[in-house]
């Protein structure tokens, strides 16, 4: 009996949090995200090329360093964590570590509210990073 509970407590885990791993559950509502911002040197000089991912978005910076991705309808547990990757090495400004940002260390702001029911609205985050060089 006691492995039956166990079993049953195991199956709970594993389909609470199938919800996130596959795209949400049915009363789970949908947002839109945009994630934009800036990656410059320590010295503040923008980056060309650096490649930027956020849940399944990846886009490059501009040659002022600026990005922006666009994740639309999606449930709010698909946005964690924002990365940041140097794929030219020496080009562009030089070599770069890689860096990341938690997305709920960052403020995010409402720019479209919701409709009450599954659609929870439109939410910004600005993330600007200054990358470190490589060692």
């Amino acid at each position: 009996m006691k492995s039956l509970g166990k079993l049953a407590v195991g199956c709970a885990a594993v389909l609470a949090l199938n919800g996130c791993v596959i795209g949400g559950t049915e009363g789970e509502p949908n947002l839109d995200l945009r994630v934009r911002g800036t990656v410059t040197t320590e010295k503040g000089e923008p980056i060309k090329g650096i490649r930027v991912i956020v849940s399944r978005d990846t886009c490059y910076t501009d040659g002022e360093g600026q990005y922006e991705t666009a994740l639309l309808n999606r449930p709010p547990c698909d946005f964690r964590t924002a990365y940041f990757n140097d794929v030219d090495g020496e080009a562009n400004g030089g070599a770069f570590a890689s860096d990341s940002v938690l997305l709920t260390s960052v403020e995010r702001v409402m720019v479209k509210e919701g409709d009450g029911g599954r659609y929870a609205g439109e939410y910004e985050y600005t993330i600007d990073v200054k990358m470190k060089a490589a060692e």
